[in-house]
């Protein structure tokens, strides 16, 4: 009995001597994300491309509204946005439905080139990588921004200009790619929460843009929005 108790002892000594592997230390959601080459780039990017464009989204309207009723219709008296709707004379009602009609034709235009060039791209960045679409992308998206200087500092130039320019962002659909892009890189346990990342930053950009316009005004909107889209590029 006494050389069974030793045994036992001398292997309980030996067990607690063992050293107790160490076992992997998961990353987290946030940790795996902000260490990672990619990812963030484009959450910074997209929250900059939408704060340009809400920046210009809040003043639009009138900027498109005066603006057609000056050149399509003649109108030279007060500025359209100084008078109540049920005020509003014939001219500004109908360069408003003009600026209305040319904001919807942008869209259509732009939903039609991601439906056709959307598979084309697709493919494209699957076979040939993703960054130089994904700037190409940004590069379309922001270029309506420096139409709409042009056209707010330009009195005489057709807000046709920017609709048109405007509508080339369907092209090539840079959200699409930065959907891809964190496919790519982020491992699949977290890649619903970096969608959901993408995702708020494409919305904050798009609610603080109109807020921030409303304080300083329209000359100031359209500065501040080129700006922001230059460090967006």
């Amino acid at each position: 009995m006494q050389g069974y108790a030793s045994v036992q002892q001398h292997n309980e000594n030996e067990s607690s001597q063992r050293q107790i592997p160490h076992l992997p230390q998961h990353k987290s959601f946030l940790q795996t994300f902000c260490s990672s080459n990619g990812p963030p780039q484009v959450v910074v990017v997209t929250f900059l491309t939408t704060l340009s464009y809400g920046a210009i989204v809040a003043i639009l309207p009138q900027v498109g509204t005066q603006r057609f009723a000056v050149l399509n219709y003649g109108y030279d008296g007060e500025d359209c946005a100084s008078f109540a709707y049920y005020d509003k004379p014939q001219e500004c009602l109908k360069g408003s439905a003009d600026a209305q009609n040319a904001h919807a034709f942008s869209e259509f235009v732009a939903n039609g080139f991601i439906v056709l060039t959307g598979p084309l791209f697709g493919s494209i960045t699957d076979t040939h990588g993703r960054r130089l679409w994904f700037v190409v992308g940004t590069v379309l998206a922001e270029v309506g921004i420096f139409a709409f200087f042009y056209v707010f500092f330009q009195p005489s130039s057709n807000p046709w200009v920017f609709y048109c320019i405007r509508s080339l962002h369907g092209v090539v659909n840079w959200i699409a790619i930065s959907l891809s892009i964190l496919a790519d890189i982020i491992p699949p346990e977290f890649r619903a929460a970096a969608v959901g990342q993408l995702m708020a930053a494409y919305w904050l950009g798009v609610c603080i843009g109109p807020t921030i316009a409303v304080f300083l005004g329209n000359t100031n909107a359209v500065i501040f929005s080129c700006i922001v889209a230059i460090i967006a590029i």
